[in-house]
């Protein structure tokens, strides 16, 4: 009993290792772009200037929705026709983050993700167009990280 205590959690952290992970290395991401205009592909172009964001162009909403449904897509980002007319006369627009939530962790990780940089955008885009100056803050903190053990952050050996 007392080799069982301890041989089977040692195979299972061996073994199991492998089996989940919580690392974000890709994301595919497909973009359903109606409107083509420059603010769309202002929003596009901060996504694709991510690393782990894969950015995908598509045409249509089915394509989208198959590459989703094929789990070959993990997210799909829509923007409406005349997004860019509508958020210019009534100061706000609708886009639209489908999200493959087969597994609920990366799901919501990339929600997440995927709300700040949208978010970020509209602050700038509000500061752009207002004429207000980007907020900075007065004294910046620069923070270095260092990891001594782990260098690589590969978790599955440490």
């Amino acid at each position: 009993m007392l080799p069982m205590i301890f041989i089977v959690p040692i195979i299972q952290m061996l073994l199991l290792v492998f089996a989940a992970t919580f690392d974000m290395k890709r994301v595919d991401l497909v973009v359903v772009d109606k409107d083509m205009s420059s603010t769309s592909r202002e929003l596009i172009a901060k996504f694709d200037g991510i690393p782990f964001f894969n950015v995908q162009q598509q045409f249509d909403e089915k394509s989208g929705e198959e590459k989703l449904m094929t789990d070959e897509a993990d997210a799909i980002l829509v923007f409406p026709s005349n997004f860019e007319k509508t958020l210019v006369r009534e100061n706000q627009s609708k886009v639209q983050l489908l999200v493959n939530a087969i597994d609920g962790n990366s799901a919501q990780l990339v929600y997440s993700y995927s709300a700040s940089i949208i978010a970020d955008f509209n602050k700038s885009i509000i500061a752009e167009w207002k004429g207000l100056p980007e907020f900075k803050s007065p004294n910046e903190v620069k923070i270095t990280e260092n990891y001594w053990y782990n260098p690589e952050l590969d978790y599955k050996w440490y």
